[in-house]
């Protein structure tokens, strides 16, 4: 589906494509990592921010997966944001340590000051780290939008999902290339 619209104060953030997650992204890393870097570029020239954002490590509490609570941690070298992407020293580096971007960080006061009303979101785990992600950015009153080509996962069926059910009710979602396009648009 095309993007309606896209806030000329709009900002890029990408979750979680780091080398700690590479492994778990299968056959749909290269795609989505291809895509992003695309996005990340097209954020920068237009200077828009883009923000990386990476995890840490934490420690979940209790749940069916992991009785006792889970604690994790990723080392330095798996924090490093995958090379396609092309870091750049004007992008906004969040670290956190919960699945969302914005619980225990200064993610929301560093784009509202820069007068950020959209997100336009990708990464991994569509279905952990991005679903959280998109459902606080909702909440805190930010338009959303999703571009799914440019948003994997360590499940399939997990991706399916947010994707198809979830990211509707909350985002816009479309295509980075539609979304690049919307981004042209302006700049002209």
């Amino acid at each position: 589906m095309p993007i309606r619209t896209l806030d000329l104060s709009s900002a890029l953030l990408v979750i979680d494509f780091q080398e700690g997650t590479r492994r778990y992204t299968g056959s749909l890393g290269p795609e989505a990592y291809g895509a992003a870097a695309r996005l990340a570029v097209a954020f920068r020239n237009l200077a828009r921010p883009v923000v990386l954002v990476r995890m840490q490590g934490g420690r979940g509490g209790r749940s069916d997966v992991a009785p006792e609570g889970s604690a994790y941690s990723f080392s330095p070298e798996a924090q490093a944001f995958v090379p396609e992407l092309g870091q750049q020293a004007s992008d906004i580096v969040i670290t956190r340590s919960s699945w969302g971007a914005f619980t225990g960080t200064d993610l929301q006061q560093r784009i509202v000051d820069l007068g950020i009303t959209q997100v336009v979101i990708c990464g991994t785990a569509a279905s952990i780290g991005v679903e959280s992600t998109v459902r606080q950015a909702y909440e805190l009153g930010f338009n959303v939008t999703i571009a799914s080509d440019a948003t994997t996962d360590f499940n399939v069926d997990a991706m399916k999902n947010s994707i198809e059910r979830i990211f509707p009710i909350l985002a816009e979602v479309g295509l980075s290339k539609d979304i690049i396009r919307a981004l042209e648009s302006q700049s002209g």
